[in-house]
């Protein structure tokens, strides 16, 4: 009954540490994601350019292939619930806000420039 109950918070656990990043291997060692990160990219990194507006289409949370209505709408959408201002009478702090405002603006405008 014991190694019943070892087993299932053993379980547990590895569940509990996939899912803060940590991932073990068969030979018990434990790699987190950082530690993974100093070996460098398995890849070569895209230019610049395509990251930065990758970025900016997460940031709106729009794919790639979004039309510039459903862009404009998800930036008012974002704008309206992080401006400084309304967002302090949500209790979101003012600081986050305004950072949070500064970067849906700066995606916008990286969108718009790209495509003309």
């Amino acid at each position: 009954m014991i190694n019943i109950i070892d087993a299932m918070l053993s379980a547990r656990a590895r569940r509990h540490e996939e899912r803060q990043g940590k991932h073990s291997t068969t030979f018990g060692q434990d790699f987190t994601r950082s530690a993974r990160a100093e070996e460098g990219p398995a890849y070569e990194e895209p230019a610049a350019e395509y990251n930065s507006l990758s970025k900016s289409f997460s940031v709106l949370g729009v794919s790639q292939g979004a039309s510039l209505a459903q862009i404009k709408s998800a930036y008012r959408t974002l704008v309206k619930k992080y401006h400084p201002d309304r967002a302090k009478r949500q209790g979101v702090s003012e600081k986050f806000a305004s950072e949070r405002f500064r970067q849906i603006q700066e995606a916008y405008e990286e969108i718009l420039r790209s495509r003309g």
